[in-house]
């Protein structure tokens, strides 16, 4: 992530820099690039501390229990709960606006989280059943830059 007001040559002299060292480079928005990064990296994190803490502080017959009974899903909660929560803080504090941004769709793609109602629970089950079909498979991997709003391909100019 370089500054808005870098010359262009810089850019694309930093962008030979990445490359050459294998990296991928990619160019986008800003704010668009704070909205990505806190769904796919900032609340995977903020969901794995919560959880981790929630069975840390479990009573000692629950806690041995979820361990005893935890599957890979757990595990890579907790792996990715060891990261060093210093440097969280401070990612979730300078993305904070993403971040809640993101958090706050919670409740309109999980209609459970607002509420226990049976109705609620069908919406949800029906929703998570059919978003894989109702997507495709296309849909869990990455797009083309070109197809990606906010990107370098997406800029007019």
């Amino acid at each position: 992530v370089l500054p808005r007001e870098v010359p262009e040559d810089e850019v694309v002299r930093f962008e030979s820099f990445v490359t050459a060292m294998g990296s991928v480079s990619e160019r986008m928005d800003a704010d668009y690039h704070d909205k990505v990064l806190a769904l796919t990296s900032h609340l995977p994190h903020l969901i794995a501390y919560t959880i981790v803490g929630t069975a840390v502080d479990l009573e000692s017959q629950l806690k041995n229990d979820v361990i005893r009974f935890s599957a890979s899903g757990f595990r890579d909660f907790t792996r990715i709960a060891a990261s060093d929560p210093v440097m969280w803080r401070d990612v979730f504090i300078n993305n904070d606006e993403a971040v809640l941004e993101m958090l706050q769709r919670f409740p309109r793609t999980c209609p459970i989280c607002n509420g226990p109602s049976a109705g609620a629970r069908r919406t949800s089950s029906r929703r998570c059943s059919a978003a894989p079909a109702k997507s495709g498979a296309r849909s869990l991997m990455p797009a083309k830059a070109e197809e990606r709003p906010g990107t370098k391909a997406d800029s007019p100019g």
